[in-house]
């Protein structure tokens, strides 16, 4: 009897435990989904604007509930620091992060370093600014690429150059950078295929003495374009020298002319006779929404870093949502077979990994962008 009632006095504390937990447990809240990260890589930590872009996607992406409840988070990591830190950062987020799949806003050295990385660990990367067509050329095929390449873009220049065959004399400004000489290359292409004369050539990374020597060099050689291979900062200096020695000849710049990350000469855009890769369409009502909430969100207005970045965090986002699990494979195909209108225009890629389609010229007026009928 005594044994029996000491079974039954157990049997009673379990269940009132039993129940008390239960009790306690229907108040908490429960934690968190695991949320699905994606990294992005930029050059330095003042490059906001990549980051920006990207966040923007985020954001819709988590408004829209995500991965299947799961929301998506940026984990963002500098290149900023001694060569070679493009590939420890990758590491870093493949193996530490654990992340889906990885976004670069980088030049063509680090997105080469990025990509070994990919070719190893079979994370997707997708990179949103260099136009290195040599990172397609590797035939890595997690590898992805959502600008133009330097291929198609020194395309695009030569034939806006060059509407008939010879005639113009061409002086090019660079500033000697790993992707200004890249777009060089093929530019220097395009016009050897054509038969046109090599074109003349000033560095833009001189003291502003120099610079003016060369703005005086440009005229003396009596250009009838210039192309400008640069950023903002070096090549609105030279703009307005130009304009101050009277020079108006057209003037051509790339995507780097536009790049928000580097702080513009304010009179960069008011060049009387300027033309610039555009990555949009201006006048597209996919562009103004994204414009509009941009600029809400940020006070600044979005440039072709700010687009790209947020069109592949897009697209990204997009292909792990039909995979549904972190499968690298599958997110790779599900990227492969992407065909989306974004800010950007529609973007597909090839069997390399390299967007299709063609490039935009753009017209600058009275600082203001006007894009031209060129197809998308």
């Amino acid at each position: 009897m005594k044994l029996f009632k000491q079974v039954v006095r157990v049997f009673l504390l379990l269940t009132v435990a039993t129940f008390t937990v239960a009790f306690i447990s229907s108040f908490i809240i429960p934690g968190k989904p695991e949320p699905v990260k994606i990294g992005l890589l930029i050059p330095d930590n003042r490059s906001v604007a990549a980051v920006r872009g990207a966040e923007l996607a985020v954001r819709k992406a988590n408004r829209e509930g995500g991965l299947n409840g799961r929301p998506f988070m940026l984990v963002v990591r500098s290149l900023e620091g001694p060569w070679g830190t493009g590939s420890k950062q990758a590491v870093n987020l493949v193996f530490d992060e654990k992340v889906w799949a990885i976004l670069g806003s980088q030049d063509g050295r680090n997105a080469h370093l990025i990509e070994q990385v990919s070719a190893k660990t079979r994370v997707v990367f997708l990179s949103s600014w260099s136009g290195d067509p040599t990172l397609a050329q590797a035939f890595i095929p997690w590898f992805f690429n959502i600008v133009p390449d330097d291929r198609q873009q020194a395309a695009a220049l030569f034939r806006d150059i060059f509407p008939t065959p010879g005639g113009e004399r061409v002086a090019i400004a660079s500033d000697n950078s790993y992707d200004s000489r890249s777009l060089e290359k093929y530019f220097l292409e395009e016009a050897k295929k054509a038969g046109n004369a090599t074109p003349s050539r000033f560095s833009l990374i001189q003291p502003e003495g120099d610079l003016k020597r060369a703005a005086d060099s440009i005229k003396t050689t009596g250009a009838d374009h210039i192309l400008i291979l640069g950023g903002p900062s070096a090549s609105g200096k030279l703009l307005r020298l130009l304009t101050e020695k009277g020079i108006s000849v057209p003037v051509t710049g790339t995507l780097q002319l536009l790049s928000e990350n580097e702080a513009a000469d304010k009179n960069t855009l008011d060049y009387r006779n300027l033309k610039v890769v555009s990555p949009v369409n201006y006048d597209d009502a996919v562009y103004k929404a994204f414009r509009k909430e941009f600029s809400f969100i940020y006070s600044a207005e979005p440039g072709p870093v700010a687009s790209y970045a947020y069109d592949g965090m897009t697209v990204l986002i997009g292909a792990i949502k039909k995979s549904g699990v972190p499968d690298y494979n599958m997110i790779r195909e599900s990227l492969a077979r992407t065909d989306y209108m974004g800010v950007t225009g529609r973007i597909r890629f090839d069997e390399t990994g390299s967007r299709t389609g063609t490039c935009n010229i753009a017209k600058v007026m009275k600082g203001n962008i006007v894009t031209d009928n060129t197809s998308r």
